[in-house]
């Protein structure tokens, strides 16, 4: 058995290892797994809900594959996370396939090695959020037009490749959005336009495209929209629009913000990714007589879709997932031509070196949210991570000139370091999520009890507990759903209390900071609980 198949073994292994030892970190694991499960627990796979309230920020395949996960393997912090995981590893598998087709087989085991070990790529394989899902959708529906437009002999194929594109891109609408279509079609168009390749738009197959890429996701837009008059405003208008060009969701960052996104989340192969973005292979000039050039059309869509987030108001670090696929391939079609690694041994060694300071000053990093008894439970697995990453800065530094042994162990490191990193997560899991809240509220009370959220909203409780909470005096992210039925939140902490006197037996949780003045206001409450953030009572 070669090293290649040695080391997918062990990076397979490793990939689907862990899933379920972190607990859900809020808010957005708790959110996306609690969403489905109140699917499954209502029959209701039309309307997302989110504790019990419309929640129309995103559209819903990505919640039934969750979902199914739950109907198969049940409820848990791995079969949450559990298509997020396959989503990512059948990414970097089909990235190598394409790449494999269009420019041999050292390229495409390159391809796959680079995609399933990049930071930003492993995170984001493993922390349960939408973006994973939308990547892998978008690049099967790059890839697969892609693989059409280079098909020179067949129209047979041609067409399946293209109309498995458009399906993909439905698939892409239902799981974020209109972004789905729009990053893609910009590419193509500005491809198009560059390399003057009116041909293109012949190959596209519009009209069975569009018809299938309607049937696929239209459907549940449409009865979505005809069961709730809200959705189409607010889904349409305020989660697209603007949020794209408005402040509404206060996540500004600068113009530049995804260059620091870039440079951290492409590691340890950030040298050769640089080198193929700045020097591609591909001539700057159209030329008369061009067939399509994938790399040109990839090194287009990176750049669109880099340049199309940096301008907008709304960044989050994994809104440039879907360039990273592409990124290696023109990054291990540099390494195969060139037959050497490169600088990124130096670029594993420093990452190694910022682990081990991280790992060795973890004390000042400490909070009243994150206790200094926390951060030492976290050392070890940073040391371990740091380990891992100069193992793989070593393998690069002796194989240099034999990538072929180089990429595949250093891969394989890389990958290693950032799971440790985040199954690490666990020892201060506390502080980022309220799985210890629900056990000690489920040794306390009985399974009917009232559980009121005092001014805060704990989302991977209600997945924890297997139930709905009632907010008190908090909207955040929730507040078109309350809007919409607003008996379901009780808006005021002297509404609430009078709730509280009149219950036998209840639950409350409260911010740490204002539990004081939760206190003045009633005596009647035991803590149960205390942690760094939260506090939980119970009625006497």
């Amino acid at each position: 058995m070669n090293l290649f198949k040695v080391c997918t073994a062990v990076l397979v292994i490793i990939w689907f290892t862990g899933l379920g030892y972190r607990d859900l970190v809020e808010p957005d694991e708790g959110r996306y797994a609690e969403i489905p499960r109140e699917m499954v627990q209502s029959g209701d796979w039309t309307t997302p809900r989110l504790n019990d309230l419309k929640y129309f920020e995103k559209p819903a395949l990505q919640y039934w594959l969750t979902a199914v996960s739950y109907k198969l393997f049940g409820f848990s912090n791995a079969s949450a996370r559990l298509w997020i995981a396959l989503a990512s590893f059948f990414c970097a598998t089909f990235v190598g396939f394409l790449a494999a087709r269009l420019y041999g087989s050292d390229v495409g085991r390159y391809t796959f090695l680079l995609s399933a070990s990049s930071l930003l790529f492993v995170g984001s394989g493993h922390y349960l959020t939408l973006d994973m899902t939308l990547t892998f959708f978008m690049t099967l529906g790059i890839g697969c037009p892609i693989l059409a437009m280079s098909q020179n002999n067949d129209p047979g194929s041609r067409r399946n490749w293209m109309l498995a594109g458009w399906a993909a891109l439905a698939c892409a609408v239902l799981t974020k959005g209109l972004v789905g279509i729009v990053l893609p079609g910009m590419a193509l168009a500005l491809y198009i336009l560059w390399s003057r390749n009116w041909s293109l738009i012949k190959e596209l197959h519009i009209v069975k495209g569009l018809a299938l890429f309607l049937l696929i996701c239209a459907p549940w837009f449409l009865n979505v929209s005809s069961i709730n008059q809200e959705f189409a405003q607010f889904f349409f208008i305020h989660e697209h629009f603007d949020r794209y060009t408005t402040d509404v969701h206060h996540r500004v960052e600068p113009a530049y913000f995804f260059i620091g996104v870039f440079v951290v989340g492409i590691a340890p192969w950030l040298v050769n990714s640089c080198k193929a973005l700045f020097r591609p292979e591909f001539s700057w000039r159209h030329c008369a007589g061009e067939t399509f050039n994938a790399e040109r059309f990839m090194w287009v869509f990176i750049v669109a879709t880099f340049v199309f987030f940096s301008l907008a108001h709304s960044k989050l670090p994994a809104y440039i997932l879907p360039v990273f696929p592409f990124v290696a391939i023109l990054a291990a079609k540099r390494i195969a031509k060139l037959k050497v690694v490169g600088g990124d041994s130096w670029t594993m060694m420093v990452a190694a070196l910022i682990v081990l300071v991280l790992a060795l000053l973890g004390a000042h990093f400490s909070s009243h949210k994150i206790p200094p008894e926390l951060i030492e439970m976290f050392q070890p697995w940073l040391f371990a991570s740091a380990v891992a990453l100069a193992m793989g800065s070593a393998a690069l530094f002796k194989w240099k000139l034999t990538p072929q042994r180089a990429v595949p162990v250093a891969s394989v490191c890389a990958t290693l370091s950032t799971l440790l990193l985040m199954w690490g997560f666990q020892a201060i899991a506390v502080s980022r999520s309220s799985a210890d809240e629900a056990r000690a509220i489920q040794s306390h009370v009985s399974d009917s009890s009232p559980i009121y959220a005092v001014g805060t909203y704990p989302q991977a409780l209600p997945f924890y507990l297997k139930r709905t909470i009632t907010l008190v005096g908090y909207t955040g992210e929730l507040k078109m759903g309350i809007n919409s039925e607003p008996e379901k939140q009780i808006p005021t902490l002297d509404e609430f209390l009078q709730h509280w006197e009149q219950e036998q037996q209840a639950v409350a949780v409260v911010p740490t900071k204002e539990f004081e003045d939760f206190t003045a206001r009633t005596s009647s409450y035991r803590v149960i609980y205390e942690g760094p953030r939260r506090t939980v009572v119970t009625k006497h």
